[in-house]
């Protein structure tokens, strides 16, 4: 039970240092986030998170890093 808790600790302080780098690029990159975008880094999944990190590379916008459906 320990080591389970254990894993799922560290697999959440993992994703929350995901979604701090992410977002502190997409600062950088964009400039201040908007409050939605901010609350979909804080809340989304590893793979999600891997995923905008990748498209933050080649986005003109921020509606392209997290598609054409950024309006929710």
């Amino acid at each position: 039970m320990a080591r389970i808790a254990q894993r799922k600790g560290m697999e959440k302080g993992i994703g929350k240092g995901q979604a701090r780098l992410l977002k502190l690029l997409i600062q950088q990159r964009f400039g201040p986030l908007p409050e939605a975008v901010d609350a979909r880094l804080r809340t989304a999944a590893p793979e999600q998170l891997d995923a905008w990190a990748l498209q933050v590379l080649d986005a003109a916008c921020l509606e392209e890093v997290f598609g054409l459906s950024e309006n929710h």
